[in-house]
């Protein structure tokens, strides 16, 4: 069954169909890319980096929900305790609980982004705090600055007052608004969509420079994939992109590893890490899973936040994107949608 029919009515989702349509879509996504001769996948590349130089920061979306700005509770159901949404890192890929599997890509954080006691960190796009919550508790004679939307800034806030944390601030802001006075030692893009929102990267990494200091470095995380990339706005004969596109990434990008690397006049790279695709496909597994367990607590929250008619329509499509995430980053054994990690200092 085509996915596109499979996703018609995400309210009587059939799981394994889903799957195995996802894995033909993906299939004949990579088909098609590796049809190409080398340099012409080269070229279709850099002919892609040129084009986001000429567009904004970022595209003004019109996605049906903003996906972010569903209550706190749900997140709390469907994450593990320090709320890190996105790719978590399972030693040798065993089923643990998602709270170590947090923890464990945290610690590869803060090893990466060389964070040391003492340090200033912005951490853009904080989330719900999980980096910045970490940082503090290991660092505590840093101070931290955690950017996020205005219901994340309210958890962060209760969370430093419920605990006792001082060395955590909020600021309610997104990365096209933000604007700063200060410097800053360590500077963190890891929140798992953000980067995939934006376009022009050197915008992007010009206005991340004015806010580190001389030997301030920036660590970002982004989902990619080994060597092409896309609009998800754009079809191209590919239905899943269509489909995340439209409820969940609207205006976003899928990178190629190498993208960022195209964007170096204000920052170089200094430290490139490509980890294997498993560990997202296992995190949305987990989340997939999740929803399903906790689907009593759950659609009350839906209820309220998408209506009752429209309650489980949503929770289809939120398990949906989780199995379609988890299916492309495990393709291959994940070797072809990766996570990758850099490390950028200021020229």
């Amino acid at each position: 069954m085509a996915l596109s029919t499979i996703l018609v009515k995400p309210e009587q989702l059939d799981e394994a169909a889903l799957r195995n349509a996802a894995r033909d879509v993906l299939s004949a996504t990579l088909t098609r890319f590796t049809s190409l001769p080398a340099d012409a996948q080269l070229t279709q590349l850099l002919e892609f980096v040129e084009s986001l130089k000429e567009m904004p920061l970022a595209l003004p979306s019109q996605p049906e929900f903003d996906a972010y700005e569903l209550p706190t509770e749900f997140f709390e159901i469907i994450l593990g305790k320090r709320l890190k949404f996105g790719a978590l890192y399972f030693k040798n890929f065993e089923p643990i609980a998602l709270d170590e599997a947090e923890d464990a890509m945290l610690e590869l954080y803060f090893e990466r982004a060389r964070i040391q006691d003492g340090q200033t960190i912005l951490d853009i796009g904080a989330g719900w705090g999980a980096a910045s919550f970490y940082i503090a508790e290991r660092c505590p004679r840093s101070h931290i600055t955690a950017v996020c939307s205005k219901l994340q800034k309210d958890y962060i806030d209760n969370k430093c007052r419920e605990l006792g944390i001082s060395n955590v601030r909020a600021i309610e802001s997104d990365i096209c608004t933000l604007e700063l006075n200060e410097t800053f030692d360590r500077s963190l893009v890891s929140h798992k969509d953000l980067v995939q929102y934006l376009k022009n990267y050197k915008l992007l990494f010009e206005k991340i420079s004015s806010w580190m200091t001389p030997d301030g470095l920036l660590f970002i995380e982004a989902l990619t994939h080994k060597s092409f990339a896309r609009h998800y706005q754009e079809t191209q004969g590919d239905e899943m992109t269509a489909w995340i596109g439209k409820y969940f990434l609207n205006g976003g990008t899928l990178l190629a590893d190498s993208l960022l690397l195209n964007f170096q006049d204000d920052l170089s790279i200094v430290g490139h890490w490509r980890i294997d695709g498993r560990h997202h496909g296992l995190s949305s597994d987990a989340y997939a899973r999740q929803m399903s367990e906790n689907a009593d607590l759950i659609r009350p929250i839906f209820n309220d936040v998408y209506g009752k008619e429209q309650a489980n329509v949503w929770m289809g499509r939120w398990k949906a994107v989780f199995i379609l995430f988890a299916e492309m980053y495990k393709f291959d054994n994940g070797q072809q949608w990766l996570l990758s990690h850099y490390l950028f200092k200021k020229n």
